[in-house]
Protein backbone atom coordinates (compact mmCIF):
# COMPACT_ATOMS: atom_id res chain seq x y z
CA UNK A 1 0.00 0.00 0.00
CA UNK A 2 1.66 3.42 -0.97
CA UNK A 3 0.30 6.84 0.47
CA UNK A 4 0.79 10.06 -0.62
CA UNK A 5 0.08 13.41 0.88
CA UNK A 6 -0.33 16.31 -1.47
CA UNK A 7 1.23 19.33 0.40
CA UNK A 8 1.67 22.91 -1.00
CA UNK A 9 2.34 26.61 0.25
CA UNK A 10 -0.11 29.25 1.38
CA UNK A 11 -0.25 32.62 2.14
CA UNK A 12 3.47 33.30 3.84
CA UNK A 13 4.82 30.03 2.20
CA UNK A 14 3.24 28.42 4.78
CA UNK A 15 3.15 24.33 4.38
CA UNK A 16 -0.60 22.67 4.35
CA UNK A 17 -2.02 19.52 3.56
CA UNK A 18 -4.39 19.65 0.67
CA UNK A 19 -5.30 16.08 0.56
CA UNK A 20 -4.12 12.60 1.19
CA UNK A 21 -4.14 9.82 -1.26
CA UNK A 22 -3.96 5.63 -1.23
CA UNK A 23 -3.52 2.65 -3.88
CA UNK A 24 -3.67 -0.33 -1.80
CA UNK A 25 -2.16 -2.64 -5.11
CA UNK A 26 1.45 -0.67 -4.72
CA UNK A 27 3.59 -2.44 -2.50
CA UNK A 28 6.70 -0.65 -0.75
CA UNK A 29 9.03 -1.32 -3.86
CA UNK A 30 6.48 0.32 -6.32
CA UNK A 31 7.76 3.16 -7.74
CA UNK A 32 4.95 5.92 -8.82
CA UNK A 33 5.83 8.37 -11.53
CA UNK A 34 4.29 11.59 -11.68
CA UNK A 35 6.09 13.90 -13.09
CA UNK A 36 7.57 17.56 -11.71
CA UNK A 37 5.12 19.75 -10.08
CA UNK A 38 7.53 21.75 -8.16
CA UNK A 39 6.97 25.11 -9.92
CA UNK A 40 2.42 24.34 -9.47
CA UNK A 41 0.18 26.46 -7.12
CA UNK A 42 -2.54 24.34 -7.98
CA UNK A 43 -2.63 20.93 -7.16
CA UNK A 44 -5.36 20.02 -10.11
CA UNK A 45 -2.62 18.42 -12.48
CA UNK A 46 -0.64 16.52 -9.55
CA UNK A 47 -4.46 15.08 -8.94
CA UNK A 48 -4.70 14.09 -12.05
CA UNK A 49 -1.58 12.15 -11.97
CA UNK A 50 -2.71 10.28 -8.53
CA UNK A 51 -5.58 8.79 -10.05
CA UNK A 52 -4.17 8.11 -13.68
CA UNK A 53 -2.14 5.88 -11.22
CA UNK A 54 -5.08 4.18 -9.38
CA UNK A 55 -4.65 6.41 -6.27
CA UNK A 56 -8.30 7.14 -4.34
CA UNK A 57 -8.38 10.10 -1.66
CA UNK A 58 -8.70 9.47 1.43
CA UNK A 59 -10.11 11.59 4.35
CA UNK A 60 -7.98 11.46 7.50
CA UNK A 61 -8.57 12.47 10.89
CA UNK A 62 -6.13 14.88 12.09
CA UNK A 63 -5.47 15.19 16.13
CA UNK A 64 -3.17 18.24 17.25
CA UNK A 65 -1.52 18.15 20.43
CA UNK A 66 1.04 20.19 22.50
CA UNK A 67 1.34 23.71 22.98
CA UNK A 68 0.54 26.35 25.43
CA UNK A 69 -2.76 27.18 26.01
Amino acid sequence: MKVITVEGYGDFDMPYTDSVWVNESLGKKDKVELGDFSNDREPDNLIKALKQQGFRPIKPQSITFGGNY
